[in-house]
């Protein structure tokens, strides 16, 4: 059996590891860890996504670099069929949203996070224009494949 690595007082990103968890290690084997983060968050992490870096923080570094960008000025770039016209002003709306216009010419307001993300790449009509293209595809493929197979 392997002996396990100490991470106590070690930092990793924003978090800072405490002590070894009174559960040792989870159903794979993996010792876990209590950690603080610099915001003041107690977490309990995975030993092995500490060390490879693939947790970072209790959270708040993703929601730090959403809000930044969210603030930033994005009129006038790209993302997917969206281009961005300007920054919907609604006081009574928390989210940050963005005036945008499709390639097929609807203009919609969109949420600054699903932009961002990738999540929202187009309207509702052209988004499913292209899985339908998608599907059409995929057949065509799937047909092309089965004559294929019975002329040989």
């Amino acid at each position: 059996m392997v002996k396990p690595l100490e991470l106590k007082g070690k930092v990793f990103g924003r978090l800072k590891v405490l002590r070894r968890a009174k559960l040792a290690s989870n159903k794979d084997g993996c010792s876990i860890w209590i950690c603080r983060c610099s915001c003041g968050k107690t977490v309990t992490i995975v030993g092995k996504h500490l060390i490879r870096g693939t947790t970072k923080s209790c959270g708040c570094l993703r929601r730090d670099v959403i809000s930044k960008l969210k603030l930033k000025n994005i009129a006038g770039k790209r993302f997917g069929s969206w281009k961005v016209l300007e920054r919907c002003k609604n006081p009574n709306n928390k989210r940050t949203k963005w005036s945008c216009e499709c390639e097929c010419g609807v203009v919609r307001s969109v949420d600054a996070s699903t932009l961002i993300r990738g999540i929202s790449q187009s309207c509702y009509d052209c988004a499913k224009l292209d899985l339908e293209s998608k599907k059409t595809k995929l057949k065509y493929q799937r047909k092309t494949r089965h004559y294929e197979r019975l002329s040989k």
